[in-house]
C-alpha cells in the first residue's frame, strides 16, 4: 500500500545528493586541488551536482532498484511492472523529479516546487512523476539503528560545511 510520508522521500533524496556531492567534491579535489577557490563555482556546483544525480539515481533505479538514501530510510520504489524498470523509465522519473520536485535546484524553485509537490501529494497520496510513470513508493519501519546513521550523517555534513567555511574565513 502506497503511504504519503513526504518527509521521508525528502530526507532519502537529501541523503542520495548529499553523499554524492561528497563523492563528486572529493574527487574533484583530488584532482584540481583549487577547484572551488572561486565563491561563484559551489553555487555551480550544487546546479550541476542536483543535475548529475538525475543521471545516477536513474542508473541505481535502474540495476539494485533503489538508492543509498532509499535504502537506508527503508523506501521503496516500486515500478509499474514489478520488475526494475529500464533506465530510460528511470530517467524519465529522475527528470521529473528534478524539473518538478526540485525545481532544478534553483533555491526560490525549489522552495515552491517542493511545497507545491508536498500538497499535491497529501491531495492525491502521490507525486505528478510517481503517477505519470505509474511507480508506488513503499515504506517500511526504519527503526532506531537507521534513524542515528542518518541523523549522525546530516549533522557530520554540516560539520563539514562548518568547518568548510571556517577555512575560507581564515582565507
Amino acid at each position: 500500500m502506497a503511504q504519503v510520508r513526504p518527509w521521508v522521500r525528502y530526507w532519502a533524496r537529501m541523503f542520495d545528493i548529499y553523499l554524492f556531492g561528497i563523492v563528486v567534491a572529493i574527487v574533484i579535489v583530488i584532482a584540481n586541488p583549487h577547484a572551488f577557490d572561486d565563491k561563484d563555482s559551489e553555487q555551480m556546483f550544487g546546479l550541476c551536482l542536483i543535475f548529475g544525480w538525475v543521471f545516477v539515481e536513474s542508473l541505481f533505479i535502474s540495476t539494485i532498484g533503489n538508492t543509498p538514501g532509499k535504502w537506508l530510510l527503508k523506501t521503496q520504489l516500486v515500478p509499474p511492472a514489478g520488475v526494475t524498470p529500464s533506465y530510460s523509465i528511470a530517467l524519465s522519473r529522475s527528470l521529473k523529479v528534478w524539473w518538478r520536485g526540485l525545481g532544478i535546484g534553483f533555491p526560490i524553485a525549489s522552495l515552491i516546487t517542493l511545497i507545491v509537490a508536498h500538497r499535491n501529494m497529501h491531495k492525491n497520496s502521490v507525486t505528478s512523476w510517481d503517477q505519470e510513470d505509474g511507480f508506488t513508493v513503499v515504506h517500511h519501519r526504519i527503526g532506531p539503528l537507521r534513524v542515528v546513521v542518518a541523523v549522525v550523517f546530516f549533522l557530520s555534513f554540516l560539520l563539514l560545511v562548518v568547518v568548510g567555511n571556517a577555512a575560507d574565513a581564515n582565507n
